[in-house]
């Protein structure tokens, strides 16, 4: 019983002096018509966020979105587009 106990003792030990720091960086954003005039404005905070949920895009031939893209791949190449251009909206 006394090697369990030193062993929960040094796991605590352990936690204490190295907390989990992992934190999740979710953010969901709904833009109404995002194209080429909103995607012209350099404040853009996505790139603070691991996973972003962008409603209510609505640009026809999807410009803005690869322009959106392409910056947010400078930094991290995780970014990517989902939706279906079958609808008015789409989500990215």
């Amino acid at each position: 019983m006394g090697t369990v106990t030193l062993e929960l003792s040094l796991l605590a030990v352990a936690l204490l002096l190295c907390p989990a720091t992992a934190v999740l960086r979710v953010g969901a954003f709904n833009i109404q018509a995002f194209g080429d005039t909103k995607m012209s404005n350099k404040e853009v905070v996505l790139r603070r966020y691991d996973v972003v949920l962008v409603q209510e895009v609505r640009d026809s031939d999807l410009s803005a979105v690869t322009e959106l893209m392409e910056q947010l791949n400078r930094y991290n190449r995780g970014w990517d587009w989902h939706g279906s251009t079958s609808r008015q909206s789409q989500a990215a």
